[in-house]
């Protein structure tokens, strides 16, 4: 199992959080806690999760970007994810998550939908 690393960048009101490594059970309570720091920041409009150096997501990790997802729209804040590799595309596609958060090829692509 891959370690994880979370790093994140404002642009602009904007904040994408980068994932790197396996996101996985006790890691994804991990990410939990990065991403409520930043939803709770009233000067954000909008957040990108970077999947793009994500390898594996299992269940819980799944959850968790569900349960953001949510979150960010009870707070009327809009979500996305970016740069999906097909292994990650596929998992989001049977799952069904792909029909209620928006997915976009490149970080670019995601932020300009939100400015």
């Amino acid at each position: 199992m891959k370690s994880m690393n979370l790093q994140s960048r404002i642009q602009w009101d904007i904040c994408t959080i980068y994932i790197e490594g396996d996101l996985v059970n006790i890691k994804s309570q991990e990410l939990q806690a990065y991403v409520a720091s930043f939803l709770n920041d009233e000067h954000l409009k909008a957040f990108v999760l970077h999947l793009g150096r994500v390898e594996f997501i299992d269940s819980s990790g799944m959850g968790v970007i569900f349960a953001a997802f949510k979150e960010a729209l009870k707070q009327t804040k809009g979500f996305s994810l970016c740069q999906l590799n097909p292994h990650l595309a596929s998992t989001f596609d049977k799952v069904g998550l792909h029909q209620i958060i928006e997915i976009f090829d490149t970080e670019e692509e995601a932020i300009t939908n939100f400015k």
